[in-house]
């Protein structure tokens, strides 16, 4: 006679009892650790047994014969203090290795014990794999979501480190275009950084990881990491390689807030400028002694470049104008992204589908929207939607800039992102210089559209930031990446159609330029999915397929790199120039002075 005993109620353990009947009493103990189903599977209470029920999860488990189950790449399952069932969720912090990847799909191991090992990488755990190990924190980093060393001695000098490669070359950034009157928002940069910036976010040719690159060649990895480092710079990450932590159990939330920071910085510096010009002549400053330190250095600096500026031709108000466009170009991207990550909420659900509960989307410990902390970066998320994310699309779509007596800051704005665009009015009589509208120095006001949108182009501005929270909802809220390409294909093929057919900037090669970065896109996004195809039908990755991607990603940076050569080549040979022009009238005004002086003798 054979029995099981089980004496412990979570049915971990039991008792097996051999026994003999007949001739003679005998009796064999053997204590037993029983191990509850493997991910993916359930005991049926019935036959118990462990069983896979087809279709559970939504048809994002799938199960072997052989007890082992695999589950959609982008997903998360285990269990949680929300539910004693086992959950599934989406999962952006998944980082399984590629021994356990079989066409899009991850080997789930036989236990729950496993599951962050096998889902979450060497250095993360929990729920969606948004918790780092012991004495680890999050890097500040904008892509990587890596976790690193956060012990005490690592995090002795993070913020004096934080200053030095975060704000300081942002800083940097910004006085360099100020003081050379570069324009980002030019019509020959303008599609060039949108690219960059979407490369780096939400346009990812490894398919955010469903597209296993190591298949076409095992120098994948540093190559993209190669393009990343230089294109990041354009979402204001200049640290792309270096990865640190600021504070022990920093969550990412936090470091999204810190990023909102960053990437603002430079518009601080905006508004401190436009206050001392347009206050500076009326209010004594000196009287602030807290402005005057900050007065002397900016005094010291504009005396400096005084002759720089004269001799390039830069004039004061037009280049805090281009600078303002910058700024709001650079910071925009990083802070869409930033935004979607922190609003968007993830839901965990059970085999039937049914939702447990919500969790934030990059931190699972807590309910959505139930911890402090995560309520106090929502709150901030909220406040930068409303206060600059939504307003900058609404007021090009809707306004433009316009040459009259009333006073409107908008203005400077509209002008900044808005003069490289037809404004329907005769372009022989304007100068494609200076194009004579408002500037900081005059007194403009806002008029709504009066024109047709087919005359009077200059709404195709708001189409470019549009454009890059389109992308960025896509690559945040759709489940599977099929999905994604398809929705940022249709997006892309809406601009290129746009672009070619109604032809909105004022300079053609502008238009052609735009057109081939949008068309760049497209077939970027092609090759993706032709790779992403052979990966889920377990073929190998085409090598030449991703040679010729790789190439097409490095255009624009290429072009990036051409005009900011060619600009600066033309701003000294410029400089060169005014600067003997200047030196002859100084000689002239020198002699007839002499002449003037001997007069009288």
């Amino acid at each position: 006679m054979i029995s099981i005993l089980s004496k412990n109620k979570s049915n971990h353990s039991a008792v097996f009892i051999a026994q003999s009947a007949f001739p003679r009493s005998l009796d064999v103990k053997i204590q037993l650790e029983v191990e509850e189903c493997p991910p993916g599977f359930f005991l049926d209470t019935n036959s118990k047994k462990c069983k896979c029920t087809p279709g559970q999860f939504n048809n994002l488990v799938r199960c072997l014969s052989n007890f082992t189950a695999l589950i959609k790449k982008g997903y998360w399952i285990g269990k949680t203090k929300y539910s004693e069932k086992p959950v599934l969720g989406p999962c952006r912090f998944c980082e399984p290795s590629d021994e356990h990847i079989r066409g899009g799909y991850v080997v789930l191991p036989r236990s729950y014990t496993k599951i962050n090992k096998v889902l979450c990488g060497e250095n993360k755990k929990g729920t969606l794999c948004t918790s780092c190990n012991k004495e680890e924190s999050y890097a500040l980093t904008i892509t990587g979501y890596g976790c690193h060393d956060c012990s005490k001695s690592s995090a002795e000098y993070a913020w004096a480190l934080f200053i030095v490669t975060q704000l300081l070359p942002v800083t940097a950034m910004f006085f360099i275009l100020y003081f050379t009157n570069f324009s980002l928002a030019s019509g020959y940069l303008n599609g060039a950084i949108f690219f960059a910036q979407t490369i780096t976010t939400s346009l990812d040719i490894s398919g955010n990881g469903e597209v296993p690159l190591r298949n076409a060649t095992d120098a994948s990895d540093v190559l993209v990491q190669v393009y990343d480092v230089l294109y990041s710079i354009w979402n204001l990450d200049f640290i792309e390689p270096i990865k640190y932590c600021l504070a022990p159990d920093l969550s990412m939330n936090s470091i999204f807030v810190i990023q909102y920071a960053v990437a603002l910085f430079p518009l601080v510096f905006v508004i401190l400028i436009f206050i001392y010009h347009c206050c500076g002549d009326s209010i004594d400053l000196s009287r602030f002694c807290c402005l005057n330190p900050l007065k002397r250095c900016y005094d010291m600096i504009n005396d400096r470049w005084g002759k720089f500026k004269n001799y390039a031709d830069i004039k004061q108000e037009k280049s805090l104008r281009n600078v303002l466009a910058s700024c709001i170009l650079l910071a925009y991207t990083r802070c869409a992204l930033n935004t979607c990550y922190i609003l968007y909420p993830a839901q965990l659900f059970d085999a039937s589908h049914n939702i447990i509960t919500t969790v934030s989307y990059f931190d699972a410990s807590t309910k959505y929207g139930q911890s402090t902390e995560h309520l106090v970066c929502v709150i901030i998320a909220v406040l930068v939607s409303i206060l600059f994310l939504l307003p900058v699309p609404v007021f090009l779509f809707f306004c433009r800039y316009r040459n009259v007596s009333h006073i409107s800051y908008f203005n400077i704005i509209l002008e900044s992102l808005q003069c490289e665009f037809k404004d329907g009015e005769n372009q022989e009589n304007q100068d494609n210089t200076t194009h004579n509208k408002a500037t900081v120095f005059q007194r403009p006001s806002v008029s709504c559209v009066k024109n047709t949108f087919l005359i009077d182009l200059r709404w195709v501005s708001s189409l470019y930031f549009t454009m890059r929270i389109a992308m960025t909802l896509a690559y945040i809220t759709t489940s599977a990446f099929i999905a994604q390409v398809l929705i940022q294909q249709v997006l892309s093929c809406i601009m290129v159609t746009i672009i070619l057919v109604l032809q909105p900037y004022k300079e053609r090669v502008h238009n052609q330029i735009d057109g081939c970065i949008f068309l760049l896109i497209i077939i970027i996004n092609s090759i993706t999915l032709y790779q992403y195809t052979l990966s889920i039908s377990m073929e190998n990755l085409s090598f030449i397929a991703f040679i010729i991607q790789y190439i097409l990603v490095y255009l624009p940076m290429i072009w990036i790199a051409v005009y900011i050569i060619w600009r600066i080549v033309k701003l000294f040979k410029l400089v060169k120039r005014n600067k003997s022009t200047y030196q002859r009238m100084d000689m002239a005004n020198a002699a007839s002075r002499e002449v003037s002086t001997e007069i009288p003798k």
